[in-house]
């Protein structure tokens, strides 16, 4: 299982490339070597909704987790960009939330 807490999903594509080599190395099946991907998400009756609810609870804990890891604090422009087609949050309506998801 790999957890994507930001960033981009993609991005992650070398650590699960590298799991599979290890794992044929160590002679298991391409079937044994299965994949799941975490990500934090929130649903609401629209996704306005969603990104205005979720977002200040978001930036408190990033915020926090920031400050242990270097990071700067969480800004709502860093937030939203993480909503867009390419980022790791799966906050919204339904139907947006379904069809992030299955991409």
């Amino acid at each position: 299982m790999v957890a994507i807490i930001g960033g981009e999903p993609h991005r992650f594509r070398p650590l699960i490339d590298r799991y599979r080599q290890a794992g044929l190395r160590a002679g298991h099946s391409p079937d044994q070597l299965k994949v799941g991907i975490h990500s934090l998400g929130y649903v609401a009756a629209s996704s306005t909704t969603a990104a205005n609810e979720f977002f200040p609870g978001y930036a408190q804990s990033f915020t926090e987790i920031g400050r242990e890891r270097g990071w700067p604090p969480m800004t709502r422009a860093h937030f939203d960009v993480q909503l867009g087609p390419t980022g790791a949050l799966l906050v919204g309506d339904p139907e947006t939330v379904a069809e992030k998801s299955c991409e």
